[in-house]
């Protein structure tokens, strides 16, 4: 048609020609499209998340909670019986842990003068850092209650995982009250010899952590553990199926570092690891019943909270 109109064959043939390598690039480029989407699709195919990458995300994450409770036990952030004024006012709201409340002036805290490290055991040193009692005279300025802090501070650490908010009122409270319990017995000065049984349990937990040479993701990885240990009397079923269920996964993740630190000896690690935390949780049930018993409340935060 083109010749019959009177274009020249010389043309009409370079036009075919043309047309031929514009056809040809196009098929280029769309081969080239189709082994880059191939190469992507291989990409998600052979680069899944590894167990072991899981691993490092987890507690590399646990690491920054960690980091993060420990900056606010040494800042200025101070709660007392005062200013805390109830339970439910504790529990509220999200975790306070990502606030900046600036260093606390004056730490670290010295001894008595013409007292030192190496003039007592680690667990007179202990008792010696730590003052007894709730009175807010004794702790004004840069001196915390620790006791009371403590309890604060592990609802806050406990505030920031997503369980949290899928328990009820009520379990909160329960798990408040284990928190108390788990802070507030440890050894004080003349609790050998007014309690010397649960003194001495005191000192054999602490010496048994110590001997485990824990180094700081097996720390974190124990202290999710004992938080979120299932055996919390009053809770749901289906509370418990979610603390079991959490508590599982984080086991998993402790027993694979274990192992992959200590080698051979990790399994016994493990379970001596494991002990511990029933041995923790076993001691702070006989704490509760000895409150009952004393006449105590049953939810043991009413002794560090006037209000309820």
């Amino acid at each position: 048609m083109c010749y019959a109109v009177g274009m020249k064959k010389e043309i009409i043939l370079n036009n075919i020609e043309r047309r031929k390598t514009s056809i040809a690039q196009k098929s280029v480029v769309k081969l080239e499209m189709k082994v880059e989407e191939d190469d992507m699709k291989q990409i998600v195919l052979y680069n899944p998340n590894l167990p072991e990458i899981v691993i490092d995300r987890v507690i590399l994450n646990m690491r920054k909670v960690e980091d993060a409770f420990n900056t606010m036990r040494f800042s200025k952030f101070n709660p007392l019986t005062t200013s805390v004024t109830s339970l439910d006012d504790a529990l509220e709201g999200f975790s306070k842990l990502s606030i900046e409340y600036g260093e606390m002036p004056g730490w670290p805290l010295e001894y008595t003068k013409g007292y030192t490290d190496a003039d007592g055991s680690f667990e007179e040193n202990i008792k010696k850092r730590i003052v007894a009692g709730l009175d807010t005279e004794k702790f004004t300025g840069n001196r915390k209650s620790w006791y009371f802090c403590n309890i604060v501070f592990a609802i806050e650490y406990f505030k920031s995982f997503d369980v949290f908010y899928r328990l009820s009122s009520k379990t909160k409270r329960i798990l408040a009250g284990k928190m108390a319990l788990l802070y507030g017995t440890g050894p004080f000065e003349g609790m050998e010899t007014v309690f010397p049984k649960q003194y001495e349990a005191a000192v054999s937990c602490i010496k048994k952590l110590r001997a485990m040479n824990l180094d700081e993701n097996e720390y974190v990885l124990m202290k999710v553990l004992l938080v979120l240990s299932p055996s919390l009397d009053g809770a749901s079923d289906s509370e418990r199926a979610l603390l079991t269920s959490h508590s599982e996964s984080y086991a998993k993740i402790l027993f694979s570092y274990v192992i992959a630190r200590r080698g051979r000896h990790g399994p016994r690690m493990y379970q001596e690891m494991l002990s511990c935390i029933n041995m923790i949780n076993h001691r702070t049930k006989i704490y509760k019943y000895t409150w009952e018993l004393l006449g105590g409340s049953e939810n043991i935060n009413a002794l560090y909270w006037k209000k309820l």
